[in-house]
């Protein structure tokens, strides 16, 4: 949950919905080609949805971490 001062721009709200499409469905899966399958899904709709390129690598590269915190102070900053 998150308040809209804590969204800067529409990256980071893009972002967020990754983060969130993530701990729902993908964390879920069960073997290496559905986790593919899913990464490219999220991508296309990023393109379709955001009207944002995205690709692989920008979203889900190890240094390209996407990470939200801080449940208890609705208010801070992401």
């Amino acid at each position: 949950m998150t308040r809209p001062v804590s969204i800067q721009n529409d990256e980071v709200f893009m972002k967020l919905w990754v983060n969130e499409t993530f701990r729902v469905f993908y964390d879920r899966l069960i073997n290496d080609e559905d986790r593919e399958w899913f990464k490219n899904f999220v991508v296309d709709l990023v393109a379709v949805r955001f009207k944002m390129k995205a690709d692989l690598q920008t979203l889900f590269a190890p240094e390209n971490a996407i990470m939200f915190g801080d449940l208890l102070k609705l208010d801070s900053p992401v």
